[in-house]
């Protein structure tokens, strides 16, 4: 008899085998995507890996996603008699 919560030998192999394909999917991708571009500022430009701006901007949208999600949470559970 089976216990619906542990998984099988074979739900194991095929957990391995895609967090193994996810691993070499993520280093193909930093690979190719590891040359430098050309950043430019008002005031200047810069050379930076193209995968370093990648993070950075997921990085910052994640966190320009927190702020406003919290903001708009306060907003709406605000005393509206303050």
């Amino acid at each position: 008899m089976k216990l619906p919560g542990k998984p099988t030998e074979k739900a194991l192999y095929a957990l391995v085998a895609a967090g193994a394909l996810l691993v070499i999917y993520a280093v193909a991708f930093v690979v190719s995507n590891s040359g430098s571009v050309q950043v430019s500022f008002v005031v200047g430009s810069t050379r930076v890996p193209l995968i370093l701006l990648m993070v950075l901007c997921v990085a910052i949208g994640g966190a320009l996603g927190v702020v406003l999600v919290r903001v708009a949470s306060r907003l709406r559970h605000s005393d509206p008699a303050a």
